[in-house]
């Protein structure tokens, strides 16, 4: 087995992209660029309060945790207490960017770690604020490094406008790729009480909603039914840290539902459609106990027959997906979903199977998770993903789609000067031919 991802590299010939490495925030570092977004006073408040991470984080006893249902926080979460050169790697850039070499990865993408929960400020006013300086602590500590790595500025979603805004402020700081959260915390409009929906939990009165049609969970089938990858084929939308095999089956799932209940197959579900006549004569001739039972005529009986619930006004529960046949469901999800997959994720080789529908595969892509607490050695995080090669579970060919060809398809789709000036540049370029001449 090769030992180190330098070992990979120099073997394998081609560039390692890692699409979804973190950093470890200074949170102290940070705090001239939060102070001048936030302002004095709006930055004073939220020093007292503290980062929601932290406040989320803070230590419970067992039975403080039992009484609030609060989960045990992640104190293992950082890199491995006994490498204090790869926390210090997570942490500094210019030796993140001396190490990569070594690691084996010709460019990294990076995302946040103790700022993620920013998004999920309550706080319109500290929200917004927050966000905004600490894209430009981001952008300003990683943007002497961009030829070697791209840190991911954080967007609020609580409305449309602050998301807006604050993607043009990471376009004016040079931030060439974001992190968007998967949704929501939205108030419920009527809350649960009396005659209130019994799918409620008692006294709930907020609702996680995903971004999509009807706001539907988990976000990717939201998209998809949605009609997103329908209405914009060529957006390319980026699942991290996720992995690969559940996509596949969601794929497969998609698929099978269509089949069965697409807007044609219903009309053999139509409630309407069933000839009571010929129900209530078997209940006739064969009911025998039944019919004794239910004490009544049978032909009555059958005729108040209850519908389970109304009958929709759109009865295509796949209009917005636009889709007329499997190969058009393939198409939509395919062509637009990307799958971050960590390096010991075996589920990587599903991507590939031969019974992923329309031949697949689905994109799944590298994410090394590099400074969290599942990367023990950062040296051999992509010789760990490469044993899926040695071992026989992927080709060659299949590894290189994973940690080059489709993060290079996917950012760029997005941005078709994404790797312009960086240390990949020409062969990114000299793949995009040659994936032209392999379709």
């Amino acid at each position: 087995m090769t030992t180190t991802g330098a070992d990979v590299r120099q073997q394998v010939g081609h560039p390692v992209i890692d699409a979804d490495g973190h950093v470890l925030e200074v949170l102290e570092a940070t705090y001239p660029f939060l102070r001048d977004s936030l302002g004095p006073s709006l930055f004073q408040r939220w020093l007292d309060r503290g980062p929601l991470a932290a406040v989320s984080q803070r230590a419970r006893t067992g039975e403080e945790r039992l009484r609030t249902r609060t989960p045990q926080g992640s104190w293992w979460g950082g890199p491995p207490s006994a490498s204090a050169l790869d926390r210090a790697t997570a942490t500094l850039p210019a030796l993140l960017a001396e190490r990569l070499d070594e690691m084996g990865i010709d460019f990294a993408v990076l995302y946040p770690t103790n700022t993620l929960l920013t998004c999920a400020e309550e706080d319109a006013e500290l929200r917004r604020g927050l966000c905004a300086g600490f894209n430009r602590y981001y952008a300003e500590l990683y943007g002497p490094f961009a030829d070697r790595m791209a840190v991911a500025g954080i967007i609020p979603m609580h409305t449309p406008d602050e998301a807006v805004g604050e993607l043009r402020h990471c376009s004016e700081l040079g931030l060439r790729a974001v992190c968007l959260p998967e949704g929501v915390l939205r108030p419920i409009a009527e809350p649960a009480g009396p005659g209130s929906s019994p799918w409620l939990f008692p006294g709930q009165a907020a609702w996680f909603v995903s971004f999509g049609l009807d706001e539907m969970q988990p976000l990717c089938k939201a998209l998809l039914f949605g009609g997103v990858t329908a209405r914009f084929p060529q957006l390319p939308i980026a699942f991290l840290e996720c992995g690969v095999s559940w996509a596949v089956q969601l794929l497969c799932d998609t698929i099978e539902h269509w089949e069965k209940r697409n807007v044609e197959a219903l009309r053999r579900l139509d409630p309407s459609q069933l000839d009571r006549d010929a129900l209530a004569g078997y209940f006739a001739s064969h009911g025998g106990r039944v019919s004794e039972l239910i004490a009544t005529d049978p032909y009555e009986y059958v005729k108040g027959l209850p519908i389970h619930g109304r009958t929709p006004e759109v009865l295509d529960e796949f209009v917005h997906l636009q889709a007329t046949s499997p190969a058009d469901i393939v198409r939509r999800f395919v062509d637009s979903f990307y799958f971050g997959c960590e390096a010991d994720d075996l589920g990587v080789t599903t991507a590939f199977a031969p019974w992923v529908p329309g031949g697949g595969p689905v994109r799944a892509m590298f994410s090394s998770d590099i400074g969290h607490w599942d990367v023990p050695d950062m040296r051999t995080v992509v010789a760990e993903s490469y044993e899926l090669v040695e071992r026989g579970w992927l080709t060659g060919e299949q590894w290189r789609r994973v940690v080059f060809d489709n993060p290079v398809e996917l950012y760029t789709r997005a941005n078709p000067n994404f790797f312009d000036g960086t240390h990949v540049q020409a062969a990114v370029g000299a793949d995009s031919s040659r994936l032209r001449s392999v379709q």
